[in-house]
C-alpha cells in the first residue's frame, strides 16, 4: 500500500512539471512564429530591393552601351568628312549630299545591328546642325517618321558626353539618347536617338514570380512603364510621385484599381548608376506578404495549444489508474521468480562442490608423481649447467677485449654513428661525435625525440625498407632541422648483443659540400644566362642597325615633308602619323641595342627619384592607369637620395617596364609600391644576382598580383620570353631590355616572387660622387641654321645619303654626297669641306674610322660628326678620340643632326 502511495505523489508531482513545461513550450512556439513571421516579411522586403537593383544594373550596362554607340557614331569618319568637306566650301548638290548618305548608311546599320532578342533597340535617329536644321532622318523597320518639330529644343552645345532622358513626346514618355558632335573642338551639331521601351522589357523578365508586379523607369517627374500593355494611369490610378521616394526605402500606400478594387500597395526606388533615371517597382503587399497578418498564426497556435492541453490532461488521469494496477501485478510475478531461482541456485551449488573434490584428489596425485621426476632432471642440469658457466666466461672475456676495440675505433671516426632499436626507438649507443654535435648524451633516449625534437616517429624513418632489404646497407640524404645541417646517411640492419635486429646508422656531414655544389650550380647557370643573353644580344644588335638604317625613311622623310607643307594642309595629319609610327619602330630598336649591351652611354649623372617623378606624370603612366583603374600605385622616396651615372632615357624605359608588368599581374586590381634608398652592402648578397660590396642606390618595385612560378622566374630576362600574347601587349623584349639597363649601368637584379603572393624587383644601382647637371634650356631653329657653309656627306646607303643632304640643304648648307670612304678620299684630296658627315659601318671598303684616319692624314684640322645605325661601339670612341665631333644615331631628325653639326663647325 505505501508503494502505491509513493508511485502516486511522484505521478502527481511528474505530471505538474510536464504541465508547466507544456505551456512555455506552447508561449515559445508563439512568440517564436510571430517573430519568424515579421522577419519573413523583412526578408520578402530586402529580396524585393535586391532584384530591382539586380534590374537597375542591368538597364545601367544598357544605357552606358546607348552612350556608346552614338559616341563611336559621333566620332566616325563620314561625320568628320561631311563638315570638312563643308569647310571646304562644297555644296549640298557637289559632295555634301554623298557625305550625309554614308552618314545615313552608319545610322542605319546602328537601328538594325542594335537588338535585344528580337526587339529593335531604336526606333529613330536625326542628325542636327548647330542652326537646328534637319540633316538626317533615319527610322528602323516599321517605324513612321513624325511630323515637323522645334529641333533647336534638342541641341545641349553645353555638354560634352551623351546623356538619357525622358521626353513628353504629345504627352508620351519616351526614352532618348542624345551626343553633341564637336568639329575641331567647335560645337557643330547634334544626334539623337530615340530608344524603343520594348527593348527594355527583357531585363524584368526573370522577375515576373509577383504576377502583379508594375516596374516603372522614372526621371525627374516623369516616368515610363517597363511592362507590356501597361501605361502609367491606366491599370491603377492613385500613384504618388514616384520621383519623391526615398531611394531604397519600401514605401506603403492604397491606390484603385481599374476595375474598381483597392489595393495596399508598396513601392521602392532604386537609381540606376551612369543615368538620370531611377527604377521603381510596385507591388501589392498581398502578393508579397500573403493575406494573413502576423498574429493569424499565433493566435490559431493558441487555440490548438490548449485544446492538446485539455486532452492531455485527461489522457494523463486515465494512464495513472493504469499505471497503479500495472504496478501491483509486477510486483507479484517479481516475488514468485526470485523464489524459483534461489531454488535453482541451491542445487546447482551441491553438484559443483562434488565434482571439485574429485578433481582435487586426482591433481594431488599426478602432482606428487612430477615432484619425483623433475628432482631427477635438475640434478643433471645442475652438472652440465657448471660446466657452461666456465666455457662463456672465457668466451666473455674475448667479447669484452673485442668489444673495447670496436668502440675505440667508432670514438676515433669523426662521423655520426648510433644504433637504436627497430620497434621501441630507444637509442642503444652513440659515439662521441653525437655527443658533440647535440651538446648532450642521448643514450636510452628515443630518437625521434632527441635528434629530431619531434612526439612521434619520423614520417621519413627508414626503418620499413631496412627491414625489407636485410643486411643490404640504404643510402640517403637528410637535412636536419635540428642542427641545420645535411648528412649523407648509411643505414642497416645488424644483431644486437641479446639477439634482436637494431638500427646501425652513420652519417657523414656534407653540409659544406652541399653549399659548394649549390654554388656551383647557381654560378653556371648564371654563367649560361650571361652567354645566352651575349650570343642573342649580339644578334640583336645587327638586325638593329640593319633596321635602322630602313626606318630613316620614315622618319627623316615625313618631317622633310612637314617642313615644306602649310599649316592647314589636310596631309599633315597622316604623315605625322607616319613619322610617329617610325619614331615608335625605332623605340623598338633602340630596345633591340639595349639588348645588345651596345645602346646605352652610361655618361650622364642623374637622380633617379626625379626619372621617376617624370614618369608618374607621362602620357604612358596615365595610359597605364586608364586600362587598370582598380590598381593602386603608392611611392616611398627616399628624401636625399644620391646620385648615379646612367641614361635618363634607359632608367626611365626600366621603370616603365617594370610599373606595367607589375599592372599586368593584377588583373583583379591591387597595390604597387616603388621605392628608392641608399644602402650600403658590407656583406655581399647571394641572391638571383650576386651583389657585391659598395654603395647602391636601391630601386624596388613590387605588386600584390599573380607571382611567378620558378620555372618562369629562370627565364623571365631571356629576350622573346614572355607570357603575353606577343604583337599584342608585348614584344617580349620588356624584361631584357631591363637586364641588359642594368649590367650596362654596372648594377645588379634581385628577384623574389611567390605564386598568389606578388613579386619585388630589386634594382641596385652604384653611387657616384659627381653632381647632377642642369637641364638644358630648349633650342630654336634659327639656332642651328647654317650660313652656306661646305658639307661632305660619306654613306654607302643612297636612301640615308638623300634624307642627310636633303635636311643639311633645308637648314641652309651646301651639301656634296659621296658612297665610300674610297670616294671622299679622293674628293678631298681636289677639294675642300668645312664639315664631314662620316657612316661608320660602310661596305664594302673601308669603315669610318678608317675613312677618317686617311681624312686627318691630308687634312689635320678636318671637322667631321659620326652618324650610325648601329650604336656608340668602340670604334665610335676611337675615331672622337682622333678628333671627331658629336655621334648622331639613326634615324636621326632634323633638329639632332643639325644641333651637332651646328656645334661642330662653331667650336
Amino acid at each position: 500500500m505505501l508503494s502505491f502511495l509513493g508511485l502516486k505523489t511522484k505521478g502527481n508531482l511528474i505530471a505538474v512539471v510536464a504541465s508547466i513545461l507544456l505551456i512555455g513550450f506552447i508561449g515559445l512556439l508563439v512568440v517564436a512564429n510571430y517573430l519568424s513571421e515579421r522577419q519573413l516579411r523583412r526578408s520578402a522586403l530586402e529580396q524585393l530591393r535586391l532584384d530591382i537593383e539586380k534590374r537597375a544594373v542591368a538597364i545601367s550596362y544598357f544605357c552606358s552601351e546607348r552612350k556608346e554607340d552614338l559616341k563611336d557614331l559621333a566620332t566616325s569618319r563620314a561625320i568628320s568628312a561631311f563638315f570638312e568637306n563643308k569647310a571646304l566650301g562644297m555644296s549640298m548638290e557637289y559632295g555634301l549630299k554623298a557625305s550625309l548618305l554614308l552618314v545615313s548608311k552608319n545610322f542605319d546599320r546602328l537601328l538594325a545591328g542594335r537588338k535585344i532578342e528580337e526587339n529593335l533597340i531604336y526606333v529613330r535617329i536625326v542628325f542636327i546642325d548647330k542652326a537646328g536644321r534637319l540633316l538626317i532622318d533615319r527610322c528602323s523597320g516599321s517605324s513612321k517618321k513624325e511630323g515637323e518639330r522645334d529641333w533647336k529644343k534638342l541641341l545641349t552645345p553645353e555638354r560634352r558626353v551623351p546623356v538619357i532622358n525622358i521626353t513628353l513626346d504629345k504627352s508620351v514618355p519616351k526614352i532618348m539618347v542624345s551626343s553633341p558632335y564637336f568639329f575641331k573642338s567647335r560645337y557643330a551639331g547634334q544626334i539623337v536617338a530615340w530608344i524603343s521601351p520594348q527593348s527594355l522589357y527583357h531585363f524584368i523578365e526573370e522577375s515576373r514570380e509577383f504576377s502583379k508586379r508594375s516596374v516603372y523607369l522614372v526621371c525627374m517627374k516623369r516616368h515610363i512603364s517597363l511592362l507590356p500593355g501597361i501605361q502609367p494611369g491606366s491599370a491603377i490610378s492613385g500613384l504618388p510621385d514616384l520621383g519623391d521616394l526615398e531611394i531604397g526605402k519600401p514605401y506603403r500606400f492604397e491606390t484603385v484599381h481599374k476595375d474598381g478594387t483597392k489595393l495596399d500597395i508598396v513601392a521602392i526606388r532604386i537609381p540606376v548608376k551612369e543615368s538620370p533615371f531611377s527604377l521603381v517597382a510596385l507591388l501589392p503587399i498581398s502578393e508579397l506578404f500573403g493575406y494573413m497578418t502576423p498574429w493569424h498564426m499565433p493566435l490559431a497556435m493558441a487555440v490548438l495549444a490548449t485544446i492538446l492541453l485539455v486532452a492531455a490532461a485527461a489522457a494523463f488521469r486515465i494512464n495513472t489508474k493504469n499505471q497503479v494496477l500495472h504496478a501491483r501485478l509486477e510486483e507479484s510475478s517479481k516475488r514468485e521468480q526470485e523464489i524459483e531461482e534461489k531454488r535453482r541456485q541451491l542445487e546447482k551449488e551441491i553438484t559443483d562442490r562434488k565434482r571439485t573434490e574429485q578433481l582435487l584428489k586426482k591433481a594431488h596425485d599426478e602432482l606428487e608423481r612430477r615432484v619425483e621426476e623433475r628432482t631427477a632432471q635438475l640434478a643433471s642440469a645442475n652438472e652440465r649447467l657448471q660446466a657452461e658457466i666456465w666455457e662463456r666466461s672465457q668466451v666473455e672475456d674475448a667479447l669484452r677485449t673485442e668489444r673495447g676495440q670496436l668502440l675505440s675505433i667508432f670514438e676515433s671516426i669523426n662521423q655520426v654513428i648510433y644504433i637504436a632499436d627497430l620497434k621501441t626507438y630507444e637509442i642503444l649507443y652513440v659515439n662521441d661525435t653525437v655527443k658533440e654535435l647535440f651538446g648532450k648524451n642521448p643514450l636510452g633516449g628515443l630518437c625521434y625525440k632527441e635528434f629530431q625534437g619531434l612526439d612521434h616517429p619520423c614520417e621519413f624513418c627508414t626503418n620499413d625498407k631496412i627491414l625489407k632489404n636485410k643486411y643490404i646497407p640504404y643510402q640517403w640524404e637528410y637535412h636536419n632541422p635540428v642542427l641545420k645541417r645535411d648528412f649523407m646517411i648509411v643505414d642497416r640492419v645488424i644483431k644486437w648483443t641479446d639477439g634482436r635486429d637494431v638500427r646501425f646508422e652513420v652519417a657523414m656531414d656534407i653540409t659544406e659540400q652541399k653549399r659548394l655544389e649549390e654554388e656551383r650550380k647557381k654560378l653556371e647557370a648564371q654563367l649560361q644566362r650571361a652567354q645566352k643573353m651575349e650570343a642573342v644580344g649580339t644578334l640583336a644588335g645587327g638586325v638593329a642597325h640593319d633596321l635602322n638604317n630602313i626606318l630613316s625613311g620614315l622618319v627623316s622623310y615625313p618631317e622633310l615633308l612637314l617642313f615644306d607643307l602649310p599649316k592647314n594642309s589636310p596631309l599633315r595629319e597622316p604623315i605625322q602619323v607616319i613619322k610617329e609610327s617610325g619614331q615608335k619602330a625605332a623605340a623598338v630598336v633602340q630596345d633591340l641595342l639595349t639588348l645588345a649591351r651596345r645602346g646605352v652611354a652610361v655618361t650622364e649623372v642623374v637622380n633617379l627619384n626625379s626619372i621617376v617623378s617624370q614618369y608618374l606624370k607621362s602620357p604612358e603612366f596615365e595610359k597605364l592607369k586608364t586600362f587598370y583603374p582598380n590598381v593602386s600605385l603608392q611611392t616611398d622616396l627616399e628624401a636625399e637620395l644620391l646620385p648615379i651615372l646612367g641614361s635618363p632615357v634607359h632608367l626611365s624605359k626600366t621603370i616603365m617596364n617594370l610599373v606595367s608588368n607589375a599592372a599586368e599581374a593584377m588583373p583583379c586590381g591591387g597595390r604597387i609600391l616603388i621605392s628608392t634608398e641608399n644602402r650600403y652592402i658590407d656583406t655581399p648578397i647571394r641572391g638571383y644576382d650576386n651583389i657585391e660590396e659598395g654603395d647602391y642606390v636601391v630601386f624596388t618595385v613590387s605588386d600584390t598580383g599573380v607571382g611567378i612560378s620558378a620555372e618562369d622566374l629562370e627565364r623571365i630576362f631571356e629576350p622573346f620570353y614572355t607570357k603575353k600574347m606577343m604583337g599584342r601587349s608585348g614584344t617580349g623584349l620588356g624584361m631584357a631590355v631591363v637586364w641588359g639597363t642594368v649590367k650596362d649601368h654596372k648594377g645588379y637584379i634581385d628577384v623574389q616572387s611567390k605564386e598568389g603572393k606578388g613579386t619585388t624587383f630589386t634594382l641596385y644601382f652604384p653611387v657616384t660622387k659627381k653632381e647632377v647637371a642642369r637641364d638644358d634650356s630648349p633650342v630654336s631653329m634659327e639656332a642651328y641654321m647654317g650660313r652656306g657653309e661646305s658639307i661632305l656627306v660619306i654613306d654607302d646607303i643612297e636612301q640615308q645619303r638623300e634624307i642627310a643632304s636633303r635636311m643639311l640643304r633645308k637648314l641652309g648648307y651646301s651639301v656634296t654626297a659621296v658612297s665610300s670612304g674610297e670616294d671622299a678620299i679622293d674628293y678631298l684630296r681636289e677639294n675642300s669641306a668645312d664639315l664631314v658627315v662620316l657612316d661608320m659601318i660602310m661596305e664594302p671598303g673601308i669603315d669610318g674610322l678608317e675613312t677618317f684616319k686617311r681624312i686627318i692624314e691630308l687634312n689635320p684640322a678636318q671637322k667631321a660628326i659620326i652618324v650610325s645605325g648601329f650604336s656608340e661601339t668602340d670604334r665610335v670612341k676611337e675615331a672622337q678620340r682622333l678628333g671627331a665631333g658629336a655621334y648622331v644615331k639613326k634615324p636621326f631628325l632634323l633638329e639632332k643632326i643639325g644641333l651637332a653639326v651646328r656645334e661642330e663647325l662653331d667650336k
